[in-house]
C-alpha cells in the first residue's frame, strides 16, 4: 500500500458524487472492528491517516491496533483512494459481486469446499 500523502488528495468527480454514501459505508464496515468514529465524511480523521502512514503492508500492523482493525482500516482506505483492486471490486454487477462477498464469508468460517461445492456448475 501506498503511503498516504492524502490529506489533500482531490477525488475523481465520479466518486465525489458518491461521497456520503461511501463515507457512510466506511463506517459502517469499521463499526465491526470498532474504529467508526475514526471515519468522517471526508474519509479518515487524523488518527485513521497516521495509522495509515505508520504501515505500507499488512505486516506494519500499528501497535494501537490489532489485526482486524488493521485489515478493515487498510480496505476503507482502499475503496476510499481508489488505490487498490478493492475500487475494482465494487464496480462488478452484483452476481459476481455477491459470489465474491459469499466466498469471503465462507473464508473466514473455514467453509471453502462447502461453498465450492454450492457454486459449481
Amino acid at each position: 500500500m501506498a503511503r498516504c500523502d492524502h490529506n489533500d488528495q482531490e477525488l475523481p468527480p465520479e466518486q465525489g458524487a458518491a461521497l456520503p454514501e461511501l463515507a457512510a459505508a466506511c463506517r459502517v464496515l469499521l463499526r465491526t472492528v470498532g474504529l467508526e468514529a475514526h471515519w468522517t465524511d471526508h474519509g479518515p480523521d487524523d488518527q485513521a491517516h497516521a495509522w495509515l502512514d505508520a504501515g505500507d503492508h499488512a505486516d506494519d500492523c500499528p501497535r494501537a491496533l490489532t489485526p482486524d482493525q488493521w485489515t478493515m482500516l487498510r480496505v476503507c482506505w482502499g475503496l476510499w483512494s481508489e488505490e487498490s483492486l478493492f475500487s475494482s471490486i465494487v464496480l462488478l454487477p452484483a452476481r459476481p459481486a455477491l459470489a465474491l462477498a459469499s466466498f469471503i464469508a465462507a473464508q473466514a468460517v473455514d467453509g471453502l469446499a462447502i461453498w465450492t461445492d454450492s457454486h459449481l456448475l
